[in-house]
């Protein structure tokens, strides 16, 4: 005979039809092998249930917990929807959120049961529920699935008032058929990190996303839980904006703080250390505050490889893992579809990645609240620390290739050719800045530099930031020389751009001098007929003459003839060179001699480039420009419009290129008599350079300056002021106000206050100018001679002659003493200096000016020389002017 006891459950088996009921009783029967089974309930007398119960654990507050504005949001949210879920990144404090509300409603009296279950498995409510059901109506059943069902039909039932709390819900597939009823008398909340849509149902179920602390929060809770730590109070700013505000994280670096009697100060220089990881500067697992059983960490990691588990899998930790080395506030999403990255995707998952499982992959992450998607999915944000933490195991993949590398890839192939949205190349310039930072070194390998970096602060320079783009270039050429020295390649590149950027900036003398030097170095480094010795001797020429040194003309042809002799005729460079000696020849006075070089370089470009090179519209549109030298205005015009046609054809019509063209074709429009007609084109020109580029871009402001000039002419000025006062702003805030452009503007917003019969309003402008360039700018500066020559003129014509006059005539000796008796400049400046009332001091200032010219040209030239005689005529007759009127 076999004895044999019962096991598991309430001890209650099939007896053959005997079975024990009733608490302490006993049910024996025999089978036909002689074994007897015996059956003893053990199930305690039923105890007396007082109200308000509570089944579960409810968390404690963590210290110095404060009322937050998610708690407001669950209180109204509840009041008209039965379930609430909260949802958000772990470590944004849901669990006390949700316990703060439990507690609250059961003190209120507001609930007869409070439910408290960890909803981490379906096992685990399911065990909850029976539980519940023992405790409250005595219910024990077979199984706990049985029990469950009991507890869910008594809430469905009663009439008591229950609130039930699922926390830390790991999926919404755990619920299936076990959510609490929707009733008058009862509230769910559950908290979990997911945001799946089964997990809410219109009128019954809503979602309230929670999230960090704001700054006000985050500040009070480290001030009151650092009170002792001394410079608290000066630090709690960048202590809370370094931890981006997350609940968990200042809890556990309060701690650590406190720990080890750090000051805040010295936790911030551990924090910037990336040396450091997350896990060294939170507190050990064991030393955690609050009854936290997991380092912030370790808290997201089950949280990437749920995600990397839905469909398809294997795609949301590699998204992420770039995401990390990324803008946290803002990736634009569209770099994961480029073709760099949806092979690395592809590598990374095994599989070939679409641009559909791209899109499915990110919303996992919004899934788990590992990240949000703003803008109908064109950007993402994620949480600092959690980047950080994702990058700590992330650098290199398993399959070899540099994460970094390939953020750097997909940036450059997402960047546009033409940038019409400034708000866009923000985006993308932040997130190079920040790959910059957090790459280190890895996009400053084998002595190159990732063409991302480059094209970031070409975008500065492009949409308008002009300084910011000379900063940025300087930073890099200081780099490229810590880690690869002076005398190198990369290094000389980025200098250049830092050369071509100051000058931009309107500092063209200093652009000047750093190409001078660039110069130097690269003979010495390379010899003088190397093509970069040449370029940048090109581009000293150019930056010389913008800061008003006099270039002659056959220094210019010399170069022009080493690029020849070193590169070839037909090389692209020396086409280019040419076109330049061309336009210098225009502005020296000579524009027949330009157009005829002009004609022959735009065969030979047509012969070597082709028809539709960019080169060939240079030359063309310098042709242009010197028929109207010529006078020829309607010749200008047709050339023009021939110009654009091609334009149109090579470009498209949105390019920045042909829009400028368009702006050519409405100036000479203009300049033909049809002012109010160039108006027109104009002002529509502007409507669509708008949509095409942004406002900061330099075609966008060339275009809005030259309609702001025709609509003046087109008969209203008092637009045209309007206009030019909004160009002046951009142009201050684009270049500054020093810069030679901005000071043009504030010249033409003068001449429009002039034209619409302000002329108190035009002096104050014109006079402040040519205060400013005075103290600004150089003697013998070209913009500056300009500025007060209008300013002059100004005076001449409207109540102040004899002041005008001296000051003409200063203005015409500082250019003879600074750019020659010769100069284009200097003869437009006397042309009209004999028929004004000019004081004989100012007249003698004139005469020695062109008695110096006489003698430094003697050296150079015979005494009986054209030119020669010129100056000696002029120098007599204001010599002659000053003794009569002395």
């Amino acid at each position: 005979m076999n004895l044999s006891w019962p096991s598991g459950g309430w001890w209650r088996r099939d007896l053959g039809g005997a079975h024990a009921v009733g608490p302490g009783s006993v049910a024996i029967a025999g089978d036909n092998d002689g074994d007897i089974h015996i059956e003893l309930r053990f199930e305690p007398p039923p105890s007396r249930l007082t109200w308000p119960c509570q089944v579960g654990t409810v968390p404690a507050l963590a210290d110095q917990w404060q009322s937050r504005i998610p708690d407001a949001l669950l209180h109204s949210t509840s009041r008209r929807s039965r379930t609430v879920i909260l949802s958000g990144l772990g470590g944004v404090g849901k669990t006390q959120t949700a316990a703060h509300y439990a507690r609250s409603r059961l003190v209120a009296g507001d609930i007869g049961l409070l439910l408290w279950i960890t909803a981490s498995s379906r096992t685990a409510v399911i065990t909850g529920y029976a539980a519940a059901a023992a405790r409250v109506h005595q219910h024990h059943a077979d199984d706990a699935e049985q029990a469950a069902q009991s507890l869910l039909t008594w809430l469905g039932t009663t009439e008591r008032t229950w609130l039930v709390v699922l926390d830390d819900l790991a999926e919404p597939g755990i619920m299936r058929d076990l959510w609490p009823p929707s009733r008058q008398a009862g509230r769910t909340v559950v908290t979990t990190r997911r945001r799946d849509a089964a997990l809410t149902r219109h009128g019954e179920r809503s979602l309230v996303v929670v999230g960090a602390f704001s700054s006000y929060e985050a500040k009070q809770y480290i001030l009151a839980k650092l009170s002792d730590v001394p410079d608290v109070a000066s630090h709690v700013g960048s202590l809370v904006e370094q931890l981006e505000y997350l609940p968990l994280a200042l809890a556990q670096a309060s701690t650590y703080i406190l720990d080890r009697e750090l000051t805040c100060a010295d936790y911030l220089r551990r924090l910037a250390d990336e040396r450091s990881t997350l896990a060294q500067l939170m507190p050990e697992p064991q030393s955690l505050p609050d009854d936290q059983v997991s380092p912030i960490a370790a808290a997201w990691s089950l949280s990437i490889t749920a995600a990397d588990e839905l469909h398809p899998p294997g795609v949301a930790r590699p998204l992420l893992e770039m995401v990390a080395f990324l803008d946290g506030h803002g990736v634009p999403t569209g770099l994961f579809n480029t073709p760099r990255c949806l092979h690395h995707l592809s590598v990374r998952s095994r599989t070939d990645v679409t641009a559909a499982d791209v899109a499915d992959g990110l919303r996992n992450l919004g899934r788990l609240s590992l990240a949000d998607l703003h803008d109908a999915g064109a950007t993402l944000r994620t949480h600092s620390l959690l980047q950080r933490a994702v990058r700590e195991s992330t650098a290199t993949t398993p399959e070899g290739e540099c994460v970094p590398d390939v953020c750097a890839d997909a940036l450059r192939e997402v960047w546009p050719a033409i940038e019409r949205d400034p708000g866009h190349a923000q985006t993308l310039r932040a997130n190079v800045a920040v790959l910059a930072e957090r790459a280190g070194n890895h996009l400053w390998r084998d002595g190159a530099v990732s063409e991302v970096l480059v094209l970031a602060g070409q975008s500065l320079g492009v949409t308008g930031h002009a300084l910011g783009a000379r900063a940025y270039f300087a930073d890099m050429a200081q780099r490229a020389v810590d880690l690869y020295g002076n005398n190198y390649s990369l290094t000389y590149f980025l200098r250049e751009l830092q050369a071509r950027w100051r000058g931009a900036s309107g500092d063209a003398s200093g652009a000047a001098a750093e190409y001078d030097a660039l110069r130097i170095d690269l003979v010495n480094q390379y010899g003088h007929d190397d093509a970069r010795t040449l370029a940048t001797r090109a581009e000293l020429i150019k930056w010389q003459m913008k800061s008003g040194t006099v270039v002659d003309l056959a220094a210019y042809a010399k170069l022009v003839r080493d690029f020849e002799r070193v590169e070839g005729q037909d090389h692209a460079s020396t086409l280019i060179l040419r076109i330049n000696l061309a336009d210098l020849q225009r502005r020296a006075g000579d524009p027949a001699g330009a157009a005829a070089a002009a004609g022959k370089i735009i065969g030979d470009q047509r012969r070597i480039l082709g028809e539709d090179d960019p080169a060939v519209i240079d030359a063309r549109r310098l042709l242009t420009h010197c028929l109207a030298d010529l006078g020829d205005l309607q010749g200008a015009l047709a050339e023009a419009r021939a110009v654009m046609a091609d334009c149109l054809r090579i470009f498209g019509p949105i390019h920045e290129t042909t829009l400028g063209q368009r702006a050519s074709v409405a100036h000479y429009t203009g300049r033909c008599g049809q002012a109010r007609e160039a108006a027109v084109l104009l002002e529509e020109l502007v409507a669509e350079t708008a949509d095409a580029l942004n406002d900061m871009h330099p075609t966008s402001l060339i275009i809005r300056r030259t309609a702001a000039e025709w609509i003046g002419e087109g008969g209203d000025w008092s637009k045209s002021v309007s206009l030019y006062e909004e160009l002046h702003d951009a142009y201050k805030l684009v270049h500054g106000p020093q810069h030679p452009e901005t000071i043009r503007v504030r010249l033409e917003l003068g001449r429009a206050h002039s034209e619409a019969g302000d002329d108190s309003a035009a002096s104050i402008v014109l006079e402040a100018v040519a205060v400013d360039t005075y103290q600004w700018l150089p003697a013998g500066n070209p913009d500056r001679l300009e500025a007060r020559s209008i300013w002059a003129s100004h005076l001449c014509g409207h109540g102040d002659p004899l002041r005008g006059a001296a000051e003409l005539t200063r203005v015409a000796a500082e250019w003879v003493k600074h750019h020659g008796a010769h100069h284009a400049n200097t003869v437009d400046s006397m042309k009209l200096l004999p028929l004004l009332p000019v004081p004989s001091d100012a007249a003698a200032e004139l005469a020695e000016a062109l008695r110096d010219a006489f003698q430094s040209q003697a050296a150079l030239l015979p005494r009986n020389h054209p030119r020669m005689l010129a100056i000696r005529d002029r120098a007599q007759y204001w010599y002659r002017r000053a003794q009569s009127d002395a």
